[in-house]
């Protein structure tokens, strides 16, 4: 069984955040003992933006819903369908779908799974990706240059705040070199160690079951109306018990109740 994991998903994505902290501690190292080879603060950012955009447009922005997309309209066109009215053949020229049929191998085998000895068909995706590809970044060239004609008044006289873009420039190191306010606070440590391992623990769970597992639930401002609880914004992490019937007696499973933890939402 073949599985892929998305780095990109997130507002903040956990895959640039993890490069950005080590690419942040190998620069405050290298500067002790070669302080020329060292990069500077806007360099880091720059890594930084591109790695968001390396991560970001292939996964959630992107390739992770565009693509497939393209094979959901074919998977779930049929006579229990209610858009079965829809003729794919007619309505996209040839090559624009990977395929027009569910039962194409580039299509069916999205939702089924590959078959054992079976390739990717790489040769039905060739033409949907020379296609869409270059119409897709040139519409984010057009996002880009949208944002670039109004982002001046944004920030100069409207005073619009980014909260997501202070993160990293407070990561960033100071220009002598020496760590930034927001990596020598132990409150930011303790909490971003919570909650790596949290996640981390419900990432590992998914290849191996025997773990425990933790369900993520109901933000506090949904549970509690009144009180000072919803302006919180705690994340209720549900530790069910582990219902072992070869270790804990019959009458006392009933009296096993789950750990329930208040987290702060993830970055």
């Amino acid at each position: 069984m073949r599985r892929y994991e998305i780095l990109g998903t997130g507002y903040l994505p956990r895959g640039v955040v993890f490069y950005l902290l080590l690419l942040t501690g190998y620069n405050i190292i290298i500067r002790r003992f070669l302080p020329r080879a060292g990069l500077r603060r806007e360099e880091i950012l720059v890594v930084f933006c591109a790695l968001l955009a390396m991560n970001t447009i292939p996964a959630q922005d992107f390739a992770q819903h565009f693509y497939l997309n393209l094979t959901a309209m074919v998977q779930y066109t049929g006579p229990d369908s209610q858009i079965e009215h829809l003729n794919i053949p007619e309505q996209f020229r040839l090559g624009m779908l990977p395929g027009t049929r569910q039962s194409d191998p580039a299509v069916k085998w999205i939702y089924t799974g590959l078959p054992d000895g079976a390739s990717i068909p790489y040769r039905a995706w060739l033409l949907p990706y020379l296609i869409w590809t270059p119409y897709i970044f040139l519409l984010y060239w057009l996002l880009l240059w949208c944002a670039a004609l109004i982002s001046f008044r944004w920030e100069e006289h409207e005073r619009l705040l980014f909260p997501l873009v202070q993160i990293p420039l407070e990561t960033a190191e100071k220009p002598e070199g020496e760590l930034s306010e927001v990596l020598r606070n132990k409150t930011m440590w303790t909490t971003f160690a919570l909650i790596t391992a949290l996640y981390t623990l419900i990432f590992l769970r998914a290849y191996y079951p025997f773990l425990p597992e933790i369900k993520i639930s109901k933000t506090t401002e949904q549970l509690f109306s009144e009180g000072p609880l919803p302006n919180l914004q705690l994340h209720v992490a549900r530790v069910p018990p582990r219902d072992d019937r070869h270790r804990v007696p019959a009458h006392h499973r009933s009296r096993l109740q789950p750990l329930v933890l208040l987290l702060p939402p993830p970055l």
